[in-house]
Order: structure tokens, then C-alpha cells, then sequence
């Protein structure tokens, strides 16, 4: 994977929601579905922003206590695992326009000491992969789905 390598989220197999810090992500194409905290949050809002890994490995090191090496290896393993998961593709258009992401004010990253880094974890659950892979509105018949049985017809 190359620093300057851009992602996007893998739509439209893939869908996601952030609420209170915590991300949680379904990978309808494996049913598979994902829990991200923390860091992990912070770097999937950074790719989803359309910022190039280069970028959220800067970011991530104005924000948090770690070597710049060190942030590096971290934030390229964790996209890379995302990119194994299937939850992002490497998206390769020129002229991709990044969406705002705020700054911290410049005075705040100076006066402030950075926090200490956590290594962004990817909870992967595979528990509910044969319920998430069922798809009942498109594996049916011409009739349609559901589709009553008609009147007096055995229930079995």
C-alpha cells in the first residue's frame, strides 16, 4: 500500500454508522459486521473524509503520542486490514475532492500535550454471517415474495 494510496468505503456492499465514538459496520457481500472504538473510529472518519493514508498518519501523529514510524506501520496495517475485510477499495480518481475535515485550532495542538496512542483495534464478528447473508426479497419466484398460500391448502 502506498502512503499517497486514497480510500473509500466499499458502498454498496458495505454499510456503516457512527454513534457516541463507537463505529459499526456490515459487510452485506460476507455478512460479516464490525465494531470500531477509539483510534480505529478516528481513522475510518478519516478515510471516509476521502483523506489519503498520508494524511491520517499525519493526523493521527499531530493528535496522538507515537513515533511518526511507529504511527506509520500502525495506520498502513489497520487500512490494509480494512482493505482485507472488504469494508474499503483503494479508490484511484484524480481530482478527488477531500470533504472538510476540522482542524484543531493551532494554538490548541501546541498548548495541549498529545494523548497516549491505543493501537486501533477491528472487532470482527462472524456470529450472525448465515442471517446476514439470507436475502428473502431477492431469492424468490416470479410471485414475488411473501406470497400467501391459497385458501384450504395444507399449511405444511
Amino acid at each position: 500500500m502506498e502512503l499517497d494510496s486514497r480510500f473509500v468505503v466499499n458502498t454498496p456492499n458495505v454499510i456503516h454508522d457512527t454513534i457516541d465514538g463507537v463505529s459499526v459496520i456490515i459487510n452485506l457481500a460476507s455478512g460479516r459486521y464490525y465494531s470500531l472504538q477509539n483510534t480505529a473510529t478516528e481513522i475510518w472518519s478519516l478515510v471516509e473524509a476521502g483523506l489519503p493514508a498520508h494524511k491520517v498518519v499525519q493526523r493521527m501523529s499531530d493528535r496522538y503520542d507515537a513515533a511518526d514510524t511507529d504511527m506509520r506501520q500502525v495506520v498502513q496495517g489497520f487500512l490494509e486490514q480494512l482493505l482485507q475485510e472488504g469494508l474499503v477499495r483503494v479508490h484511484d480518481a484524480d481530482g478527488v475532492l477531500e470533504r472538510r475535515v476540522p482542524d484543531a485550532p493551532v494554538g490548541e495542538l501546541t498548548a495541549m500535550p498529545r494523548a497516549p496512542f491505543a493501537v486501533p483495534m477491528l472487532e470482527i464478528y462472524r456470529d450472525l454471517e448465515d442471517l446476514l447473508l439470507l436475502d428473502p426479497i431477492h431469492e424468490v419466484g416470479e410471485e414475488g415474495w411473501p406470497v400467501a398460500k391459497p385458501a384450504g391448502s395444507d399449511p405444511d
